[in-house]
């Protein structure tokens, strides 16, 4: 009986490793090569153009008046006030302000045909899109941006899709 016991021993131990070893590849293959597709209501929908792009291509459109979202910033005083770069967001990126502040962004700045990384203070604006778009990036749907205009004027612009699972 021992005999026979540990032939069925040995033939059950490898077959065993075997098909683990074939379930875990099988797992790790079908994983590696699919890709997260976007919804329904999402793969269809054109990202909008970078924020200053549709400047060029369409007359400007009339500012929108920023509700209470600037009062808190009555007092500060640079060349872009807080309801300009409001207006200038909502008109490029229309939706639900979240959020302003004012912050540093690390920007790339042409200058005498260089490309120069500097940084620069700017209108940092939250929006919660009306029109969400599949960022192909990142793969997954944006649906709320942070716009930044600079503060003193300057061309530059920041966008920069933001993760709030909340929304």
């Amino acid at each position: 009986m021992s005999t026979e016991k540990n032939l069925f021993i040995r033939i059950l131990i490898p077959v065993i490793a075997a098909a683990l070893i074939g379930g875990i590849l099988y797992v790790w293959n079908t994983s590696k090569n699919s890709l997260p597709s976007p919804p329904a209501d999402l793969e269809n929908v054109e990202p909008p153009l970078p924020i200053g792009v549709s400047e060029l291509l369409a007359p400007q459109a009339a500012p929108i008046e920023p509700q209470d979202f600037c009062s808190e910033f009555q007092n500060v005083q640079y060349e872009v006030s807080c309801k300009t770069a409001v207006s200038r967001v909502l008109a490029e990126a229309p939706g639900e302000i979240l959020g302003i502040s004012i912050g540093p962004i690390r920007t790339a700045i042409v200058s005498n045909g260089r490309i120069e990384r500097k940084t620069v203070e700017m209108w940092l604006v939250d929006v919660k899109l009306e029109k969400p778009y599949f960022d192909q990036q990142f793969g997954k749907p944006t649906n709320v941006l942070q716009v930044g205009i600079r503060v003193d004027g300057g061309a530059e612009i920041y966008q920069k899709p933001l993760d709030i699972q909340k929304l």
